[in-house]
């Protein structure tokens, strides 16, 4: 009986040290990564030491790649600029949209494998990016059914929100500052509505500093 009750009692303490044992394991792992603060693996099959994802990790914190996605999204305005709606797009503005939009959807594919879908998604400027990339897509394939729609290219300025560090401030600022700007906004809409019902019920009876009739 003491035997067998000895062995019951060593049972969970070898079961608390293997566990034990594994998490220092994968601690270790961790640590030992090239980039600790990442997903060791992601999509379950890509590692950051696999030959793919570790030329993705590199390219996502090249400096190099985002200073060209800045050029190609200062491109991707002067082409809205330079595009007339109700005239066919010249044949050199087309393969130059082209080229823009294929390296903006190829850095959103390297960021996706170096970061995997919840990293990716997790900083909420990578988010505006695929909107506006999945925008765009949508209008390539309505494109193709003659369906003119070219709705989201309006949005390409905005990828300049997420690229260059002032106006991500700005915008950071403006939409900290909303919750005390629309008690002011509701104000002035409330006195300019007022205003306008005052004029409609008096106008017959309100007059200028020259004895004029106010015009309405």
């Amino acid at each position: 009986m003491k035997k067998s009750e000895g062995r019951k009692e060593g049972k969970p303490l070898e079961m608390f040290l293997n566990i034990q044992e594994q998490e220092a394991s994968t601690d270790e792992q961790q640590q030992q990564q090239p980039y600790p603060a990442l997903a060791p693996v992601v999509f379950r099959c890509l590692e950051q030491t696999t030959k793919l994802r570790r030329w993705c990790l590199q390219m996502a914190h090249s400096p190099w790649l985002e200073y060209l996605s800045k050029l190609m999204v200062l491109f991707s305005c002067v082409i809205l600029c330079m595009n007339k709606p109700y005239e066919e797009q010249p044949t050199y503005l087309k393969n130059l949209d082209s080229v823009v939009f294929a390296f903006l959807i190829m850095e959103m594919v390297i960021k996706m494998l170096a970061l995997g879908v919840v990293g990716y998604f997790g900083n909420n400027w990578n988010t505006l990016d695929f909107l506006i990339n999945f925008g765009e897509v949508l209008d390539f394939i309505l494109a193709r059914f003659s369906l003119r729609w070219k709705v989201f290219q309006a949005f390409r300025p905005m990828r300049l929100f997420s690229r260059i560090q002032i106006l991500r401030v700005s915008v950071k600022v403006f939409i900290d500052t909303l919750p005390m700007i629309c008690p002011v906004l509701i104000i002035i809409l409330v006195i300019q509505i007022f205003s306008n019902v005052g004029i409609q019920m008096w106008e017959d009876q309100l007059h200028n500093f020259l004895g004029e009739d106010i015009s309405t």
